[in-house]
């Protein structure tokens, strides 16, 4: 009895090893990016996370925000604005995304005004 139940208990630790794992960020059409807003003038970061193919992630909106990079394949420098009406009050925010967008890395850095002008100048991906 007792050799039975090890054997079962070798059988199921094998079948575990064979589940295939999940597929990597970068490993496939699926994109994954953490994208962070810093004001030079205040303390703190506010960073949320953004995965497309599904839309998802601690972003406010990652269809829209999805929507917006697949337009341009990625390519932040190519955002269009998004049309919002910001103030001119000064107040430099820095805008980054790290991550992985289809199989290409990403690393952007800008700097903006103030938040409305980031959020307007990115398409909206980085209103958060």
């Amino acid at each position: 009895m007792r050799q039975r139940h090890l054997l079962a208990t070798a059988l199921a630790a094998a079948a575990c090893l064979t589940v295939p794992a999940p597929a990597h960020a970068g490993s496939g059409s699926s994109s994954w990016l953490e994208l962070s807003i810093s004001h030079e003038h205040h303390d703190g970061v506010r960073t949320v996370i953004l995965k497309c193919d599904p839309p998802g992630g601690t972003h406010p909106s990652p269809e829209e925000a999805c929507a917006s990079l697949e337009a341009v394949d990625g390519v932040f420098e190519a955002l269009p604005a998004a049309g919002l009406v910001c103030t001119m009050q000064y107040d430099p925010v820095v805008v980054r995304a790290f991550g992985h967008w289809e199989d290409v890395k990403v690393h952007y850095e800008e700097e903006f005004p103030n938040p409305c002008v980031a959020a307007d100048q990115t398409d909206g991906v980085f209103w958060f």
